[in-house]
């Protein structure tokens, strides 16, 4: 069908060309469930893991929005935060002065049971 549309935005085809073209699919309704199955089968592994992707963005997200209320709030010290050092990824205990709230807590370990 790509081959036969024309246009880059917004690609069409006309309706004499749809209608000559021509598809392969199987012709009994077994093999055709057969078929949709077999793909549910293969893509189950996918979906199970962007589902868990899916968690992990939520509770990242969630640990942001509670961290950056935190720090505004000042429940976090960043005053000896160095930029550098967060862009270089070499943040540590000694950069910053902070304790782990138990909903915080709550949230990281749930990042790393969806990580599992």
């Amino acid at each position: 069908m790509i081959k036969e549309s024309i246009g880059v935005a917004y690609p069409a085809i006309s309706e004499t060309k749809l209608g000559v073209l021509k598809i392969a699919y199987p012709t009994s309704k077994k093999e055709q469930e057969a078929l949709v199955e077999n793909l549910n089968d293969k893509t189950k592994d996918i979906d199970l893991l962007i589902t868990k992707a899916q968690k992990e963005i939520e509770l990242i997200q969630e640990y942001r929005t509670r961290l950056i209320s935190d720090v505004v709030a000042g429940k976090v010290d960043v005053r000896n935060v160095k930029i550098e050092d967060v862009a270089d990824g070499k943040l540590d205990e000694e950069n910053i002065d902070n304790e782990v709230s138990e909903e915080e807590s709550d949230i990281l370990e749930e990042c790393d049971e969806v990580k599992e």
